[in-house]
């Protein structure tokens, strides 16, 4: 299981994300909430990786939220939990008050929520047995288990405005170094690897790489 840096976390998401078929400012989103869950310690890229799995080789606009229903949908289930995320923080939908229908990996739903905290309040973000509560400083604790954090399938998630819960401490993000499963490092390295551009022979004479002639 390598030690991973978070900036390291945050571009291979990004570039995973890319890699499967997200837009770049979607990709960039996914990299992020990555990111900030690995901070808090959980299993952010896991998530991720995860979710590009299951979205892999489909058309990502048909992920996204159809905003203009109740409870949100996708035209082709299940619902992106980024792009989710992203139209919330975009101001789209009600953040104290809005229901989503099958959500993938809803966990990552929670870096967007955090994002749109009214001053005074926590939002409660619901799927089957879990609940958590996010407070103006983020993630307040205690948390649920990781089993139940990591369902594949929200099947009803709902985001609703709850009093501060003051005797709950928010989670202070780590700064260092997180573990990643090397299954789950490798599977993001294979989705980054197909947003290189392949060497060719004219980036080579122009400077890219060793170059036709190799003295080390």
């Amino acid at each position: 299981m390598p030690d991973c840096s978070l900036n390291e976390v945050q571009m291979y998401g990004l570039r995973a994300a890319r890699g499967a078929g997200m837009a770049w400012g979607l990709a960039e989103e996914a990299g992020r909430a990555a990111r900030w869950l690995c901070a808090r310690g959980l299993p952010g890229a896991e998530w991720l990786q995860r979710l590009l799995a299951r979205l892999e080789g489909s058309d990502h606009a048909v992920h996204a939220p159809l905003t203009a229903e109740s409870p949100w949908r996708a035209t082709a289930a299940p619902l992106c939990p980024v792009t989710c995320g992203a139209a919330l923080s975009d101001g789209i939908g009600n953040p104290q008050s809005l229901r989503l229908a099958g959500v993938a990996c809803p966990a990552l739903l929670a870096p967007f929520v955090a994002r749109v905290v009214p001053d005074g309040h926590c939002l409660a973000l619901r799927w089957q047995d879990c609940e958590l509560l996010i407070g103006p400083d983020g993630l307040l604790a205690p948390l649920p288990g990781l089993a139940a954090l990591g369902v594949e399938t929200g099947d009803e998630v709902a985001l609703v405005k709850a009093p501060l819960a003051r005797a709950a401490a928010p989670l202070v993000p780590r700064a260092g170094a997180v573990a990643v499963p090397s299954a789950t490092w490798q599977a993001l390295d294979a989705l980054a690897h197909r947003t290189y551009v392949p060497a060719s022979d004219e980036s080579r004479a122009r400077g890219a790489g060793a170059g036709a002639l190799d003295n080390d």
